[in-house]
């Protein structure tokens, strides 16, 4: 049986640890439990077995329709020009913030904390150098990139027609 290939994305091997803050990064497994490293400062500890554990690549933020990847949040985030929240914004300035992100996002289901993390995890990829973009499965990517060129290529053919 074949293993299915995966989309690599800077997500990849990043995971939040509940009760603890910032992002880390996957380094080793032991019997006890695994080793990471966190993104702030590269320190390394190990982090039981019985810890709650979320990998990045499997978060997602509930919508009026369906769930928004967060790698897709984090694009959205990008593109926006606004200054973000800081820590201590109260729950209408988050959502109202969050609302220009995601317009469409589940107030009952999305709290002011989750909110709050997600813009504090942003705010951490981009210390550390990591684009929206990255975040993005290299499938997304690349789909994204063929419909621009395929948009361009329909300028062009469109200009052509009209100089004939």
């Amino acid at each position: 049986m074949q293993e299915e290939k995966k989309d690599a994305s800077a997500l990849d091997g990043l995971i939040a640890v509940g009760g603890k803050p910032g992002l880390y990064r996957i380094v080793g497994q032991g019997k006890s439990g695994a080793l990471v490293e966190a993104l702030s400062d590269g320190r390394r500890q190990v982090i039981g077995a019985s810890a709650k554990v979320s990998a990045l690549r499997d978060i997602a933020i509930y919508t009026s329709e369906k769930e928004k990847p967060l790698a897709e949040v984090f694009e959205s985030m990008a593109q926006l020009d606004i200054p973000m929240p800081g820590n201590k914004a109260n729950p209408e300035e988050l959502f109202g913030f969050f609302e220009k992100v995601l317009p469409d996002f589940d107030r009952e289901k999305v709290y002011a904390s989750d909110v709050r993390k997600v813009i504090r995890w942003y705010e951490e990829f981009r210390a550390h150098g990591i684009s929206a973009a990255a975040a993005q499965p290299e499938a997304t990517r690349a789909s994204v990139v063929s419909e621009d060129e395929d948009q361009t290529e329909a300028e062009e053919l469109a200009s052509a027609r009209e100089e004939e």
